[in-house]
């Protein structure tokens, strides 16, 4: 399971990369900008709730900076912890329990989720110049 875990952070990263790399030729760049910013408080707001870290991951203004100090974290810990191990999130007054694995899932599908609010973004300004960071792109590209 952690093999699948490292693989697909490592995938949500470099489809991050991908659109990181494209936010200048963007007609919308601040909101993307905005978009993949969200992509990676999300990973570090996670890494506190996680961990009991008190000292997150300091967010850089570069989003690409970000991105990778959240990812590069999110597998070290990858490497160390129990990914059946219960953690307990307080929301609106209630305890909610997460198995640490399904954690890790949700934040790269939360990835996938706002790279797809992009892609809509650019369809919706006519923008069709930017390279496809599906998970086929992925294996064609990195893994074969």
């Amino acid at each position: 399971m952690k093999a699948e875990l490292l693989r697909a952070l490592n995938y949500d990263h470099w489809a991050n990369r991908r659109w990181v790399e494209v936010l200048p030729n963007l007609p919308f760049p601040h909101e993307a900008k905005d978009i993949l910013h969200h992509i990676a408080h999300g990973q570090n707001v996670w890494i506190g709730h996680c961990f009991n870290l008190d000292e997150m991951v300091t967010e850089p203004p570069d989003v690409a900076l970000f991105l990778q100090a959240t990812n590069s974290r999110w597998r070290d810990m990858l490497e160390i912890c129990d990914l059946e191990a219960y953690i307990n999130v307080e929301r609106e007054g209630k305890v909610i329990y997460y198995v640490l694995a399904d954690v890790v899932r949700f934040l790269c599908q939360h990835g996938t989720y706002h790279r797809g609010e992009l892609r809509g973004m650019c369809r919706a300004h006519g923008f069709t110049d930017f390279l496809e960071t599906d998970f086929t792109a992925y294996i064609r590209e990195v893994e074969s």
